[in-house]
Parts: structure tokens; C-alpha cells; sequence
């Protein structure tokens, strides 16, 4: 199994190997409520045709922004993230269950550093991390949003090929803050390069640069913080050249939701 680099299957795939025709048609019949169903899978199957997931991390970016409000210094998080692009079919759309564990701790002059172990790609003999860092540059003060940035690394090794690679990113992200810094909203922007010009084992076409655009919203209590964040991933991408039949406004990119709670401590 290879990691990657892009993830234009063709969309004969899925017909072309009844293990994971099984795996999209049940799990296209999921209840509202079925999130986590991928867990039900049988695991040889799971694990033979898990690469079609494992590709859908690079089409359409893991997890949703971390912090938005930033970190005191001395100040650690640590937190879990769930969620993923939306899959739909005639009669059902659900989110591919992605989810990642991660820390976090609070430097000077608005500097934050961490880093997340990515679990589902656990389940693919891949281990995902995502060394980073953010900088928070300008505080919001009434209708004038605050201003972040941040730079990250997600380093990728498949155990099964012995293979490793890498994928900059950086965000911008504009916020604003009501009640003594209670809720926070966001916008912002992820840019994700490829620097790895080999053709892989599910890539069509190469483009070293695969924006994201998204949204969100964070309530912060005394330790803890809840945030909820939609994002169209890979916009410039055609979603009818995937297995997956991914939800988006027309053919292009796809559409994921995201959740992210964290709790603080010194």
C-alpha cells in the first residue's frame, strides 16, 4: 500500500474490487446517527482496501484548525479531533471518520507549538504526525478581526512499504471574539504543497498546491473548548474523477464538516 501524493481515482475502482464495493455500498446505508460505522468493517477488509481512504487524506486535508484563540504561555492543550469530507449517494451523505489526537503548549509573544498522531491512519500501518506551530499577530478588537498564522509539517510513513513523506502547510485565519473572549468565529485559508513530483499509485494528475477554504465557530469555557468548522477542500479539484463520491457545490472539491474539543491546563 503507498501513500498518495494525490488521490484522482478512477471511478471504475470501486466496482473493480468487491471487498471495498461491500465496504462503499453498506456504508452508503448509514443512519444519521452511524459516524463511526467504518469501525463494523470487517478488518481484512478494512486493511486490503484501506488505501482508498488513506487517499482521501490527501484529497481533502485531515482535521480542522486546532486553536483560534491562542494559548498563554506556560499553557498546555491537549485535544481530539473528528471528522472528515462528506460522502453522499442517492438516499444518504455521511462524513469519512477521520480523527487525530494532539498537544499543544503556549509560548512567547503569541506563539503556540504541537503536534497530532492522525489514529485513523493507524489503522492503515501508516503513521501520520503533524509537527506545527501558530503565531497570533494582531488580537480582534470590535468589528477589526485578529489575524494568525501557522506552518506545519505532515509527515507521513507507511510501515507496510517502508515508505516516508512529507506535505508543508500553512494557514491564515481571520477571528473575531464576543464575551470576554467566549465565542469565537473564524475564516480562514489552508495551503497544502506536494512536493513530490513521482507519479503514486492512485495519482492522475500532479498540483503542488491544494488550497482549502473554510469557517468556524468555538466555544470556550473555563478549561475546556468546543469547535465546530466546515471547510471546501481541494476546490480546484474535479470530485467526479474519485471513487468516493464526494458532497460540494458542483464538481469541484469536496465539502467536510469537523469537530475539535481540547481542554486546557498550566
Amino acid at each position: 500500500m503507498e501513500i498518495a501524493a494525490a488521490v484522482a481515482v478512477d471511478s471504475a475502482a470501486v466496482d473493480n474490487h468487491p471487498p471495498f464495493r461491500h465496504i462503499y455500498r453498506e456504508a452508503i446505508r448509514l443512519p444519521a446517527g452511524g459516524f463511526f460505522y467504518f469501525a463494523n468493517i470487517p478488518y481484512l477488509d478494512l486493511m486490503r482496501y484501506g488505501q482508498f481512504l488513506l487517499a482521501a487524506f490527501l484529497f481533502t486535508s485531515c482535521v480542522g484548525q486546532r486553536h483560534i484563540h491562542p494559548l498563554i504561555k506556560d499553557e498546555t492543550a491537549i485535544g481530539l479531533q473528528a471528522g472528515g469530507p462528506l460522502i453522499k449517494s442517492s438516499d444518504r451523505t455521511f462524513p469519512i471518520p477521520f480523527s487525530a489526537l494532539y498537544v499543544t503548549h503556549g509560548l512567547d509573544n503569541g506563539w503556540m507549538a504541537d503536534i497530532g498522531l492522525h489514529t485513523t491512519a493507524l489503522l492503515y500501518k501508516t503513521i501520520y504526525l503533524d509537527p506545527g506551530g501558530q503565531k497570533t499577530w494582531i488580537f480582534p478588537q470590535g468589528i477589526r478581526p485578529g489575524l494568525n498564522t501557522g506552518i506545519r509539517l505532515n509527515t507521513m510513513t507507511d510501515l507496510s512499504v517502508n515508505r516516508w513523506r512529507f506535505y508543508p502547510q500553512a494557514d491564515l485565519h481571520l477571528w473575531w471574539s464576543a464575551r470576554q473572549s467566549r465565542r469565537v468565529g473564524y475564516v480562514g485559508m489552508t495551503h497544502w504543497f506536494d512536493p513530490h513530483t513521482d507519479p503514486t499509485q492512485h495519482q492522475s494528475t500532479y498540483q503542488f498546491w491544494r488550497p482549502a477554504f473554510y469557517l468556524g465557530y468555538q466555544i470556550r469555557k473555563t478549561d475546556w473548548d468546543f469547535s465546530l468548522e466546515s471547510k471546501w477542500l481541494a476546490p480546484g479539484n474535479d470530485n467526479r474523477m474519485n471513487a468516493l463520491e464526494y458532497t460540494a457545490s458542483g464538481d469541484a472539491g469536496a465539502l467536510g464538516f469537523y469537530l475539535t474539543i481540547q481542554y486546557r491546563f498550566f
